[in-house]
């Protein structure tokens, strides 16, 4: 397969393949909330919902254990592969036949009767999703980040097209899951020529002492991430069923996530997981803590600008994205936005890497879990829509700390380690002050910009587009200059800057 691919250089091809999704995604939400009404919207995101976190949950995180199994147990390679794809299809057969025998479930849920009518459709989405995720996640296990770009793009990109004429042609939930349907049929025929193409006749691999270890490892971690999908978007479900499908539409909208930071954030952690997992085999904390504290740091580079600029402009942004009509979704994502800077916290790889922190994570995010439905209850009773998600947003930060300190602990972390994170403290002065630089311009120019934008282009996306992207620039630079000359920046960053600049 040639010479081995440093980490920056596979970070680096799953980052540029995320920020190509990254685009090709963006279209799809645009068209959505222009051709659909605010109930299907709401029923739009319920149905996509289930899909999103059924086709996350089933697996149980046995995928992403190929990351941890192909470097360790390369005798087993075909039986890693095997074991994930029989897991997959049996777990998506299962839910597929219990939407098929029970098809008001999902909508009981949601107190939707609409989604009624969708759930067969539902089940088989889910089916044909699980399966084919497989994809990315195997080539980047095999070490071929070219590949995996390839497929990531190839996915998103199939996937927008398909949903994006499913909307202009039909502009209804059902044609939004049949083009769901056949991009995932379209996936899994590829999906089973790569995987014949590299691990030969693997269905025939068979090892039942193997199975177990690979599910001992696998369950707990996976019982984990199932706990912490439901922290995560339980409130989306006590919403729907709470305040209906037209005011979780504008819930849903303030919750939108910003896809650059899961675009970058799983990047990191994709190769970091493998890595950290050979350098626990050795003993070498020391790496590991060095690592840790890289990732932190480049994720601060970007996420801590992110987190200013966007709560600076939080209203053209939504409205520019979502219309006018969503406006009062504004606060909600004033809200969220706050989790922005507690995601430079990437835990991911030292759990994998130490298994029993996977058990006592699982202990813990149960114990949350139960505290956030208790929480969840009351609020939906007696908050508005702003006071869920500030619930919410609590919740999940005390997690990320609380999880931190144990992390910390099991590297044997000190206060002298500390001090390489002297640079994220430098960022995030950085970014306020930034912030504070373009303030002035934003509030003076925003009604007299916008207003003579939206003459000239006569469309609000497009005005809102250009002032977001002066505002960027003004920004950017501020940041940029005062990162490199207080080296945030680093040499070897430097040179390469000033090539790319020369050339």
């Amino acid at each position: 397969m040639g010479a081995p691919i440093s980490l920056r250089a596979q970070s680096m091809w799953l980052f540029f393949a995320k920020i190509i999704s990254f685009i090709l995604a963006l279209a799809l939400p645009l068209l959505v909330v222009r051709h659909l009404s605010q109930h299907d919207i709401g029923t739009y995101r319920q149905v996509f919902l289930i899909i999103a976190n059924a086709s996350t949950i089933l697996p149980l995180g046995l995928p992403m254990t190929a990351l941890y199994f192909l470097p360790r147990e390369p005798q087993y390679r075909s039986q890693i592969i095997f074991n994930i794809m029989l897991f997959n299809f049996l777990v998506g057969a299962a839910f597929f036949l219990l939407l098929f025998l029970f098809p008001q479930i999902p909508a009981k849920i949601f107190s939707n009767s609409e989604i009624e009518k969708l759930a067969v459709l539902i089940g088989f989405t889910v089916w044909l999703w699980v399966f084919s995720s497989l994809l990315e996640v195997i080539a980047i296990a095999n070490q071929e980040p070219r590949l995996a770009t390839a497929f990531i793009v190839f996915s998103q990109l199939s996937k927008t097209s398909m949903m994006t004429v499913a909307v202009l042609l039909f502009s209804t939930v059902q044609s939004l899951l049949y083009a769901a349907i056949f991009q995932s049929i379209l996936q899994i025929l590829i999906l089973l020529v790569y995987l014949t193409r590299r691990f030969g006749n693997f269905w025939f691999a068979f090892d039942f002492n193997f199975l177990l270890k690979h599910l001992r490892y696998a369950l707990p971690i996976g019982f984990a991430g199932l706990i912490w999908i439901l922290q995560g978007d339980l409130h989306n479900y006590f919403v729907s069923y709470r305040f209906g499908a037209e005011q979780f539409a504008i819930y849903a909208y303030g919750c939108f996530q910003i896809p650059l930071i899961a675009i970058l954030r799983e990047a990191v952690a994709s190769v970091l997981i493998p890595k950290m997992s050979e350098l626990e085999v050795k003993g070498n904390k020391a790496e590991m803590i060095r690592l840790t504290f890289r990732a932190i740091q480049k994720l601060a580079f970007f996420y801590f600008p992110l987190y200013v600029f966007l709560f600076l402009t939080a209203d053209t942004f939504i409205k520019t994205l979502f219309t006018e009509r969503f406006e009062a979704s504004i606060p909600i994502f004033l809200v969220n936005l706050t989790l922005l800077p507690f995601e430079i916290l990437i835990l991911d790889p030292i759990v994998r890497a130490y298994r029993d922190l996977g058990d006592f994570l699982l202990k813990v995010r149960i114990i949350m879990l139960a505290v956030l439905i208790v929480f969840l209850y009351l609020a939906t009773l007696y908050l508005n829509l702003t006071g869920v998600i500030a619930i919410v947003v609590s919740m999940i930060i005390c997690e990320k700390l609380i999880f931190s300190l144990i992390a910390a602990h099991k590297l044997g972390i000190t206060l002298r380690d500390l001090k390489s994170l002297l640079d994220v403290f430098k960022i995030a002065m950085i970014s306020v002050i930034a912030g504070i630089v373009l303030m002035p311009f934003y509030f003076i120019a925003k009604d007299l910009s916008m207003s003579k934008f939206i003459a000239y282009f006569n469309s609000q996306f497009l005005a809102g587009v250009l002032f977001l992207a002066v505002c960027m620039v003004i920004f950017s630079t501020v940041y940029l200059i005062l990162s490199y000359y207080s080296g945030v920046i680093e040499n070897e960053e430097k040179a390469r800057l000033r090539e790319l600049l020369r050339f």
